[in-house]
């Protein structure tokens, strides 16, 4: 798993160059009346991939929050339930419950 990570890093990081090198033109962007500063085209593709994984990044963790509070909550009801009166040892309720030690 880590090689597989380090490998598809290792290609992000590639294309993140040739997006560089091929995508230096300075592009401004407008909204209604209000337009900004010129960026490289990169840059700016860059920060939108950043974004998203900020966004995608944010949702796993509250989401694996949620799971380990779930997780917790039921830890602590199956803690507080008291065992029933020899429900879980087959045999118990008839006197053949687990082989004692006897000597002989």
């Amino acid at each position: 798993m880590k090689v597989l990570r380090l490998i598809l890093s290792m290609a992000v990081l590639l294309l993140v160059l040739l997006l560089g090198i091929y995508n230096h033109q300075l592009v401004q962007l407008s909204l209604f009346s209000h337009q900004s500063l010129p960026i490289p085209l990169f840059l700016l593709v860059i920060l939108c991939f950043a974004g998203g994984y900020l966004v995608a990044s944010l949702v796993d963790v509250s989401k694996i929050s949620r799971l380990r509070r779930e997780l917790r909550r039921e830890q602590k009801r199956t803690v507080s339930v008291p065992p029933s009166a020899g429900g879980d040892v087959p045999g118990a309720d008839r006197g053949q419950g687990l082989p004692e030690d006897s000597e002989n």
